[in-house]
């Protein structure tokens, strides 16, 4: 199902205010027994929902002081079939493992020259690892949108495919099978 941004904010009440969020789908949750439902159940994450310049700003020290890594996710939205890949970006999602809550970053609400100005210093930070899952349209739009050029960018999408390629060889080259 397709939302509007309009439809999704509303649906996580009213800006600025925390609210839980289930990771896992309740269907998924419901059809799980034992400790996997247990586990399932237990996924949920406080997420605080950032629509004003001095929310971002407060949102972003905050992950900034952790000196980790930040899992780091964009959603656009796409007006047209010529560049899909070029839809206006319209959430910025952080989450570090020391702060325990979930930040969406509203870049509709804060329009594209407050977006720069709170979020470019945090992605432009060579001190912070930024973990993005197959991450070319993700820093593409930031850098043709906001001139944003994001640094210690990590891929998960190649880490994982570059560990299971070295397993692979590693169990061939040892002789072993992989079953």
């Amino acid at each position: 199902d397709v939302a509007t941004h309009d439809q999704f904010t509303q649906g996580l009440g009213s800006r600025g205010h925390t609210q839980t969020v289930m990771a896992a789908p309740p269907a998924a949750t419901a059809l799980a027994t034992g400790a996997t439902a247990a586990f399932l159940s237990s996924l949920t994450y406080p997420v605080e929902m950032v629509a004003s310049v001095a929310d971002a700003a407060a949102a972003l020290k905050a992950i900034r002081e952790t000196k980790d890594f930040v899992a780091v996710d964009l959603e656009a939205f796409v007006t047209t079939t010529d560049t899909p890949q070029l839809g206006t970006v319209s959430l910025l999602q952080l989450c570090s493992p020391l702060i325990p809550r979930v930040f969406i970053v509203d870049a509709l609400a804060l329009g594209a020259a407050s977006f720069r100005e709170t979020c470019g210093p945090f992605m432009e930070d060579s001190s912070i690892r930024k973990c993005l899952f197959d991450c070319r349209r993700d820093v593409e739009a930031l850098s043709m949108q906001f001139q944003m050029k994001p640094k210690n960018v990590v891929d998960l999408q190649l880490l994982c495919a570059a560990i299971g390629w070295f397993y692979v060889w590693t169990v061939r080259s040892s002789g072993d099978s992989l079953l």
